[in-house]
């Protein structure tokens, strides 16, 4: 068992094991079909943006500049948005924590009350 199946204990056959299967697979895809929409923009965006210069076939060093500062820019900005939406996910999680936490003592503490 591998991914998600392996995660959760589930080693073998059984409707559940096949339908977390079909899940994973199902999951896999989109983020197949997402990769690749996002490459696809970014290949339009930067090849727009700095391949300018028909008249040869060849890509000319200011071209190639361009489109690796294009791509650096790229990167980097998604490095940062993927620190940013981690640190957002934490911070949410242990809000919910400390939410469940009081949840539970309130609920104790009314459960010893008369």
């Amino acid at each position: 068992a591998t991914g998600i199946m392996s995660w959760l204990g589930l080693g073998g056959g059984g409707p559940q094991a096949d339908e977390l299967q079909r899940f994973e697979q199902q999951l896999q895809e989109l983020q197949r079909e997402d990769s690749l929409t996002t490459f696809n923009a970014l290949v339009e965006r930067c090849f727009f943006n700095c391949c300018n210069n028909f008249s040869t076939s060849d890509v000319d060093r200011v071209e190639e500049l361009c489109v690796n500062r294009c791509f650096e820019k790229y990167m980097l900005t998604q490095a940062r948005l993927m620190r940013a939406y981690a640190e957002q996910n934490a911070l949410r999680s242990d809000e919910q924590q400390q939410l469940e936490q009081r949840a539970a003592e309130l609920q104790q503490q009314s459960e010893q009350q008369p």
